[in-house]
């Protein structure tokens, strides 16, 4: 049997070395976090665009987006898309006959942003 102060030794030293893995660990998923290798690049937006064209979607909610696939804030891009404004009829790319949730004025295209599941 080994003396008292070795056995504290080693195990002061395995403490350590978990705790420096740990700590590694760490660095790496915070490293892997911010890596630009998960830039969301693309949003494909599913719905009637008709009323709104891509100037004003990029105009409106472009700059109320940001993060990366890990720290995107579903709720708060959800929120963005549906904050952009219809436009005039026929302002679009295409013309339709009745409003998506709000008048000519200004008010926001509410039915065409994105659905997940069954919402």
């Amino acid at each position: 049997m080994l003396p008292a102060d070795i056995r504290l030794m080693n195990a002061v030293a395995a403490a350590v070395f978990v705790l420096a893995t740990l700590a590694l660990l760490a660095a790496a998923v915070g490293w892997m976090v911010r890596a630009p290798l998960f830039t969301v690049r693309s949003i494909e937006l599913d719905g009637e665009m008709s009323r709104s064209n891509l100037a004003t979607v990029r105009a409106n909610a472009l700059p109320q987006l940001a993060g990366n696939f890990f720290t995107f804030d579903l709720g708060r891009g959800r929120a963005a898309f549906e904050s952009v404004p219809c436009g005039a009829p026929g302002g679009g790319a295409a013309s339709v006959a009745e409003p998506l949730g709000g008048d000519a004025g200004g008010a926001p295209c509410r039915g065409a942003v994105a659905r997940r599941g069954g919402q």
